[in-house]
């Protein structure tokens, strides 16, 4: 069995079918389904969640029901089961591809990983996140390859149960480390005007984000425009303390007065 510890070039192998990266999407043999806010949606997601482990049927009922679950809970939850195995096949995913199976006292969605698209942007963020500081170019390659399959917040759309809410936002804070990762390698392989449009567009993104904007900074400086560089970090500073009531982090003072010195 394929592991995400593996080298890289393992998750080329096969195509995603289950795009969770944006509003949720399975992509079947012949067709492209959006899927819908629902039970079942919720059930899949959990499923897929587990990442090949079983989830038990008393945490499936906790999250599929959080306030008051059905008399017959378990009956209910059959229920679901057997329906999500018919839209799986309806979906136009092969039985031998992807499928549901009972395991004592809960269920596992089996699916190659390689099947869901958060896996390959798992793998190549981590590559850049790891390669960053060694390896700029091979970091920056692997952090646009993950970028490249994020198509907005994870299951967007949706009001997912609360254990895959909690991936979502590891997923989110990868993916502001990715981003963060890509500008820094461009900023170390001296791509400037390159990283100055995309980072021109982040802190507009993330108003609050300090890393984003002392990157802006920095870069602004390199390529002499140190007067936009100044603005970009004093109104960062003024809307830091106006509108949250903090000041900007040491690092970021740090960082900002060796800028002033160098220049």
């Amino acid at each position: 069995m394929w592991s995400p510890s593996q080298p890289t070039a393992a998750v080329e192998v096969r195509e995603p079918r289950f795009l969770l990266l944006g509003p949720p999407v399975v992509s079947g043999a012949d067709r492209v389904v959006v899927l819908k806010p629902g039970l079942r949606t919720n059930l899949l997601s959990l499923l897929l969640a587990a990442r090949g482990n079983p989830v038990w049927d008393s945490a499936l009922i906790a999250e599929l029901w959080p306030r008051r679950p059905p008399l017959a809970a378990e009956n209910a939850l059959q229920a679901n089961i057997s329906r999500l195995r018919r839209d799986l096949i309806g979906w136009g995913l092969a039985a031998g591809e992807v499928g549901v199976r009972r395991i004592l006292v809960g269920y596992v969605l089996e699916c190659d990983p390689r099947r869901v698209d958060l896996t390959h942007f798992e793998v190549w963020s981590r590559d850049a996140l790891r390669l960053g500081a060694t390896d700029p170019e091979a970091a920056l390659a692997a952090g646009r390859r993950a970028l490249s399959l994020w198509r907005g917040r994870p299951l967007a759309g949706l009001d997912p149960p609360v254990g895959v809410r909690a991936m979502c936002a590891r997923l989110e804070e990868r993916y502001l480390q990715t981003l963060e990762t890509v500008a820094a390698c461009q900023l170390a392989l001296g791509r400037r005007m390159e990283m100055l449009e995309d980072l021109s567009d982040l802190v507009i993104r993330y108003p609050y984000h300090e890393r984003f904007h002392e990157l802006l900074v920095e870069a602004l400086f390199d390529v002499g425009r140190q007067d936009r560089g100044i603005r970009v970090y004093r109104q960062f500073c003024d809307r830091l303390r106006d509108e949250l009531g903090v000041d900007p982090s040491p690092r970021l003072r740090s960082a900002y007065s060796r800028l002033l010195l160098r220049n």
